[in-house]
């Protein structure tokens, strides 16, 4: 019997798709079958497989496979588990130039630990990224008798290497920590390491055979050799053979300070010391109460300036001259202050007594008392030559026995001393020269002359 037209399902194309049917295992009814192969179509979206008779196939939406084999074309940036290759083409037409120039990223980014532990066949293990980057935290381990090259492909912008001797400057690794395998020593560089720029090393192995830095220091078993200059802050050791030394002058610059001969040594200028010989003079502080100022080696200090005599009362007075504010220069153990001035007697030797003070203690021990003969009318004149020596050595302080503890005195004590008659019986003057007799004066049966004063001299002097 015929075939009902309605339900035709044989064309001189192939199937109709107006029903479905299973024709010999093959569903038909979504696809269409012919003499050139068949096609599996979505009737709503027109997307699916062509397969033809001459092997190709085309296919709309993703083709997952355990694995792939032979020659590859179109887009396959998303295929995963394909090893690096050159890079990533520039473009992924096949015709197009730019699929034959490749990129890679500089940095390669390690943030989990890594063990690179290539096949024993091979020999080495390599990268084409410049830069290896390990995050925090994360580690990459090159196992034992295995190589990583980082930028195998020498893209580095710097320049390679012409020769075995000049330095690798391809790839860089970029971590916070190297170590060994194990994380608990240190790595080997069997053909040793170069630095560019501050090592900074707690210990240095003293079986280091040689240093070197740039061209100019070499150091080995043997010792340092310097091109160039070298600048330090001490040195030490046997300088003996050191030349283009004058060792019989010291210099500031070009200027000649101390020059050494066959007597001795010629200091042009100002010698200070900070140790001294037990006894030794430190400094001599002495001069005329003129209101002269003297320079020495502990300051500045300006003598006061007398310009007349004074006549002693019944209380106690500072005497003109005497009083200075003073400092010790370090190292003093002994100090002596001395003044001394013109005393003269008008009436009954006029008694007087003097006090010598330090601030406003009074030293005790420097307590003096001067008299002339006892006589109505008396002419008793002489210098008196007050002075008293400290002791700047001791730990305990004393003051009004002279006991100072040196290292304490750093800023100026006021030095002076007080005068007083015994009573208005015994009248006495300082600093005047009473009756100055003239050339043009003769004898009489009484005492003429001049009345005049006479400045005082003031002396320190410190003793180590």
């Amino acid at each position: 019997m015929a075939l009902s037209t309605s339900r035709t399902v044989v064309t001189e194309t192939g199937l109709s798709t107006n029903s479905t049917y299973n024709v010999g295992g093959v569903l038909a009814g979504v696809s269409n079958l012919h003499t050139i192969g068949y096609d599996v179509v979505d009737s709503n979206t027109g997307t699916g497989v062509t397969v033809r008779s001459t092997g190709n196939a085309s296919f709309t939406g993703v083709i997952t496979a355990a694995t792939f084999s032979g020659s590859f074309t179109g887009d396959g940036q998303n295929l995963t588990g394909l090893p690096a290759g050159l890079g990533t083409a520039l473009s992924n037409t096949q015709t197009d130039a730019l699929n034959k120039i490749y990129f890679t990223n500089r940095v390669l980014s390690i943030s989990t630990t890594t063990t690179v532990d290539p096949p024993a066949t091979a020999s080495a293990a390599y990268t084409q990224y410049t830069d290896i980057a390990i995050s925090n935290g994360s580690d990459l381990i090159i196992k034992d008798g295995d190589e990583l090259v980082p930028d195998v492909l020498g893209l580095s912008t710097s320049a390679l290497p012409v020769t075995n001797l000049e330095p690798n400057i391809g790839g860089r690794l970029r971590v916070s920590q190297i170590t060994n395998t194990n994380a608990n020593g240190a790595p080997n560089f069997p053909n040793g390491l170069t630095v560019t720029g501050i090592v900074t090393a707690s210990t240095l192995n003293t079986s280091t055979n040689q240093i070197v830095v740039g061209s100019a220091v070499t150091a080995n078993i043997t010792g340092i050799d310097v091109t160039g200059v070298v600048t330090a802050t001490s040195y030490r050791g046997d300088g003996s053979q050191l030349t283009g030394i004058d060792a019989s002058t010291l210099k500031n610059g070009s200027d000649i300070k101390v020059q050494a001969n066959a007597s001795g040594a010629v200091v042009t200028g100002i010698l200070t010391t900070t140790q001294f010989k037990p006894g030794e003079i430190i400094e001599t502080l002495t001069g005329v109460c003129d209101g002269r100022t003297i320079n020495v080696q502990s300051g500045s200090y300006t003598l006061q300036n007398v310009t007349e005599k004074f006549q002693e009362t019944d209380n106690y007075q500072d005497i003109t001259g005497s009083i200075l504010a003073y400092t010790p220069p370090s190292g003093t153990k002994t100090l002596v202050y001395g003044f001394k001035y013109k005393w003269s007697a008008f009436a009954n030797s006029g008694i007087s007594f003097m006090k010598m003070f330090v601030d406003s203690t009074e030293i005790v021990p420097a307590r003096t008392q001067v008299a002339g003969g006892h006589e109505t009318s008396n002419h008793s004149a002489f210098f008196v030559d007050m002075r008293f020596v400290f002791d700047l050595s001791v730990g305990t302080e004393d003051a009004a026995n002279g006991k100072f503890i040196g290292s304490n005195w750093t800023s100026n004590k006021t030095f002076k001393i007080q005068t007083r008659r015994y009573s208005s019986t015994y009248t006495s003057e300082i600093h005047g020269n009473d009756y100055w007799r003239t050339e043009s004066l003769t004898g009489g049966t009484s005492a003429t002359g001049t009345d005049e004063y006479v400045k005082p001299i003031l002396y320190i002097q410190a003793i180590a």
